[in-house]
């Protein structure tokens, strides 16, 4: 029983939540020729900048 109950509430790939944002909203900001993956690797690069940005702004 605990064996199919862990088997059940295991979270898979498939069920991880996930964000969209609508491609009009951010393909001002991009150079015509980046693909998705370029895109989405300089989102998370700008996101990350930001987080560092903001945690030593918080420590002082």
């Amino acid at each position: 029983m605990d064996v199919i109950f862990s088997i059940l509430t295991e979270e898979k790939p498939n069920q991880k939540e996930k964000m969209t944002i609508r491609r009009d909203r951010i393909d001002r900001f991009f150079p015509r020729d980046f693909t998705e993956k370029q895109k989405e690797d300089l989102i998370v690069q700008l996101l990350e900048s930001w987080y560092k940005k903001r945690q030593r702004e918080q420590e002082r």
